[in-house]
């Protein structure tokens, strides 16, 4: 099976997850001015932003799919905070299910936020060398009023988190970080997932995935896509609420993994 997210669905479906998603992005920045203050404000902002705009349903050859993005803030500021222990103020995540509401995949990407960053940040070059170490790397995303750009966690690395040392071209808009490279599966990994009760990421399969260091989330922001086949009529029913073992236990092993 393909791990891109977007070849388990149909290009229909694909295509407006991915135009909502642009929307969000775009939108965005007009709430960075009253929130600027705090970036984990900006940041909360911006997931809910994605929350209200990236959701839907459509019929596609007798098969419906709805799909919908929550935002929920897992640690607050504070002593022992998650970014003592490593650069993620969010972990991005898609988890496509099946009819019968079975993980399908989950992939994961987390993303460190900076306000204007500009110069060089000694913090910053820390925690962008830790999250590019994750398998698929993480995002280093500049938050400005006049839109949201961002970066591979490995490339703000490399510049020792001096912005002036990034180079042009390896800074993009962050809808198409999102919508491309992470659904395409060119950034962020679906060979873990992160449990927030153990503060720790999980590799689906232990054997080929070891030494993932201990850590902490901020936020989760997690678009929930599935599938319902409709026999006679529209009869969705509830959103599967099936976590794959995110804070509830050992995880169901996705059907990609079986």
């Amino acid at each position: 099976m393909a791990n891109n997210l977007f070849a388990l669905l149909p290009v229909s479906v694909a295509s407006k997850i991915r135009a909502q998603i642009r929307e969000a992005c775009m939108h965005a920045p007009t709430r960075y001015r009253q929130n600027r203050a705090k970036e984990d404000a900006v940041t909360g902002a911006f997931g809910q932003i994605l929350s209200d705009k990236v959701n839907g349903t459509f019929l596609d050859d007798g098969t419906a799919y709805r799909w919908e993005t929550t935002q929920t803030q897992l640690r607050a500021q504070g002593p022992g905070a998650p970014e003592k222990r490593i650069g993620a103020d969010a972990m991005i995540e898609v988890a496509v299910y099946d009819a019968h509401e079975d993980l399908i995949l989950l992939k994961c990407l987390p993303m460190q936020a900076k306000n204007e960053w500009d110069g060089k940040d000694v913090l910053l070059s820390r925690e962008a060398s830790r999250l590019s170490k994750l398998p698929g790397d993480g995002i280093v995303v500049d938050y400005r009023e006049t839109g949201y750009a961002a970066v591979r966690a490995s490339v703000a690395a490399r510049a020792k988190g001096d912005r002036r040392l990034v180079p042009a071209a390896a800074v993009r808009p962050l809808d198409e970080f999102i919508a491309d490279d992470f659904f395409d599966c060119l950034v962020g990994s679906h060979e873990y997932y992160y449990d927030d009760d153990a503060e720790a990421l999980v590799p689906w399969n232990p054997a080929t995935l070891t030494n993932l260091p201990k850590m902490a989330v901020r936020r989760r922001i997690r678009t929930k896509v599935a599938s319902a086949r409709w026999s006679v009529g529209p009869k969705f029913g509830s959103f599967p609420s099936r976590s794959g073992g995110h804070g509830s236990g050992p995880a169901p092993t996705p059907s990609f993994y079986t």
